[in-house]
């Protein structure tokens, strides 16, 4: 019996006797829907074993999981019991609902305006996700390697494994590290995506450059030029969003109004061309919306107001 399928039978059991973990239960579906042979392997192979489980507890170890079907999150409540056949006692189990994927562990996060979420990879590396940002983790069970692919913004607490490397993918630039914490910035209508380093090390590869970066570095990468320019910054400035913090450090109002709408998922227009380009300082904490906006308006000595569509429009009289 192969290396694989003794893995297959021991977490099996840890299933049964409600012992698994979840990354017990994301290999076992994978490797059930990746291998149509496999149900009748562990038939082949526990009917001549002694019971490892007798009268088991279906609905106790039933598993809740979330997966991606048609670009839409599916609570799939009823996990592995869509097919379940009880020979010598043990319990032979299946999945529904799953497109056929390839021979990896995936894990599909989305988050909507307004919403934030803390996700805990397989490896044990956790991610907070800001609004509006999608997380596509693959693990490569035979190699180790772990790859992210991310739309969006995220900060990584990356778990130490020195000799599997933790990538992030933001299509023209990727981020690579062994263990560290640090936050990404790659909303696709964006034109740069940005790194920003709060421990460890980290490496920032593009098509051009392959920037090792340090603690308390900004690493930006400009989409349609290919250039990477770094500057020294104070890290927790760039990562406080998850405390509901938004620090402006001379950011123009146009790319405020753009956080703000993501962060309160709605629309916010700034109609005077000329209000686009002035610059904020400071820290606004998340709170009302309106009141944000009205610290803003005061500032950029504006105004706003919002229509029946529920946007709202910054204007200069």
């Amino acid at each position: 019996m192969n290396l694989q399928n003794k893995d297959i039978i021991r977490i099996s059991e840890r299933f049964l006797s409600g012992e698994a973990s979840q990354e017990d239960v994301m290999l076992l579906s994978n490797w059930v829907r990746t291998n149509p042979g496999l149900n009748d392997w562990v038939v082949d192979w526990i009917d001549g074993q002694s019971p490892v489980v007798d009268d088991a507890d279906l609905e106790s170890i039933c598993q809740n999981i979330v997966t991606e079907k048609e670009g839409k999150k599916v609570g799939l409540k009823t996990f592995f019991l869509s097919i379940a056949a009880v020979i010598a006692g043990f319990v032979v189990l299946t999945v529904i609902g799953i497109e056929r994927q390839e021979p990896v562990h995936p894990l599909v996060v989305r988050t909507m305006g307004g919403e934030k979420s803390r996700v805990t990879l397989p490896d044990g590396s956790s991610v907070i996700l800001n609004a509006l940002t999608q997380l596509s983790y693959l693990y490569d069970n035979e190699t180790g390697d772990r790859t992210v692919k991310l739309y969006g913004e995220a900060w990584f607490d990356v778990k130490t494994d020195p000799e599997h490397p933790f990538m992030v993918d933001c299509d023209n630039l990727k981020v690579e590290c062994r263990g560290t914490e640090f936050n990404v910035t790659a909303y696709p209508d964006d034109s740069t995506v940005t790194v920003v380093l709060k421990d460890g090390q980290v490496n920032a590869v593009s098509s051009r450059d392959n920037v090792k970066m340090n603690p308390g570095m900004l690493l930006t990468y400009d989409r349609t030029t290919g250039h990477v320019n770094t500057e020294s910054v104070t890290a927790s400035d760039y990562c406080d969003w998850k405390k509901g913090e938004i620090h402006c450090d001379n950011i123009n109002l146009e790319e405020l109004t753009k956080r703000l709408a993501r962060t309160y998922g709605t629309s916010i227009t700034v109609q005077s061309p000329s209000l686009r380009k002035e610059r904020l300082y400071g820290m606004i904490l998340e709170g009302n919306l309106e009141q944000v906006l009205e610290i803003v308006s005061e500032a950029c000595e504006a105004n706003y107001r919002k229509e029946n569509d529920n946007t709202y429009y910054i204007y200069r009289n």
